[in-house]
């Protein structure tokens, strides 16, 4: 994975971080993301600290 430099900011999670995953075959644009540092509410309604996980655009990988 590497940094990505697209900018997105969640309403209700705040400042998101995106990555391009790149394999042998080809690079997947922005298909891997995190929240460095959600807000907290976020953290409240998820009902667990989520800083730092990182999601997969499953329509673009399959995660094995």
């Amino acid at each position: 994975m590497k940094d990505s430099p697209t900018p997105y900011v969640c309403p209700w999670k705040g400042p998101a971080r995106y990555y391009s995953v790149e394999t042998p075959h080809r690079e997947y644009v922005d298909t891997a993301w995190c929240y460095p540092h959600p807000k907290r509410s976020a953290i409240e309604t998820v009902g667990h600290d989520f800083t730092g996980y990182v999601a997969f655009d499953t329509a673009q990988v399959v995660i094995e």
